[in-house]
């Protein structure tokens, strides 16, 4: 049995990359290129396959580019509706999803911009989130080898159940292989995590994963394996290595999806 679609995602598009050379200054880092395509683009697909038919994007560095690629080719090519929202400060991830607040009062997509994720569906997510009521998060997370790349993101403890446990961003010492991607399903009432969740001390700014860990205190966090592959993507290495697995796994996902 299908879950309900999930009709409405945001997509935090406002930052730079810092460690792509020249693409870094013409670019946001969610127009990367990925094959045909910019990342952008598989972030949408992704987003519609949760059944996404209307978009807030959160936009700031070269935020015109963004614009015009969903205006010229997003939207005609794919029939959806878009809303951008400008984030005056990049003050933390939890912080530009609050900014979709007047536009959302229904469960809700989040798909970092940036973020490259290969998967045959999202249902077990979309199920989980349906079968909790209580539930006001779904992150998606996979098994991570490379504790370099735990260490550089952030990890995730939980039940058999798919309560999360733990999260922890950047950990010194990863706890387990599971690592949290840009992927997430939240109910409206994640708006109000996010005004109760306090700026760091650090970096002064407000970050998701910590509303996710006092969600999950609370038992109102999930995590679900992702149906197929994340990469993140910070460097040329990385992107080249996103455009290798494109090539060797969408001749899959096509067969699959029109089966």
């Amino acid at each position: 049995m299908q879950a309900p679609s999930i009709r409405k995602a945001l997509i935090p598009a406002a930052g730079a990359g810092t460690r792509m050379g020249y693409l870094s200054a013409i670019l946001p880092k969610c127009m990367y290129p990925v094959a045909d395509k910019p990342i952008i683009h598989r972030v949408v697909d992704n987003a519609r396959l949760f059944g996404a038919e209307e978009f807030v994007v959160i936009t700031h560095f070269k935020e015109q580019i963004v614009h015009d690629y969903f205006r010229e080719v997003l939207v005609p090519e794919l029939k959806i509706r878009v809303h951008f929202v400008h984030q005056k400060a990049l003050t933390g991830l939890a912080d530009a999803i609050a900014l979709g607040r007047d536009f959302i009062d229904e469960p809700f997509v989040v798909i970092l911009g940036d973020d490259y994720t290969v998967a045959t569906d999202f249902e077990n997510l979309k199920h989980t989130l349906a079968a909790h009521p209580e539930a006001v998060v779904v992150e998606g997370i996979v098994r991570e080898k490379d504790a370099r790349k735990l260490r550089n993101t952030c990890c995730v403890t939980r039940a058999s159940s798919g309560r999360m446990l733990r999260i922890v961003e950047k950990p010194r010492r990863p706890t387990s292989s599971l690592r949290g991607v840009g992927v997430y399903l939240f109910r409206p009432d994640i708006f109000q995590a996010i005004e109760r969740t306090p700026v760091t001390a650090v970096r002064h700014e407000r970050e998701i994963t910590e509303t996710i860990r006092r969600l999950a205190q609370q038992g109102r966090a999930y995590a679900e394996f992702i149906r197929g592959t994340n990469l993140n993507i910070n460097t040329f290495d990385d992107l080249l290595l996103a455009w290798n697995t494109h090539f060797h796994l969408e001749p899959f996902l096509n067969t699959f999806r029109s089966s």
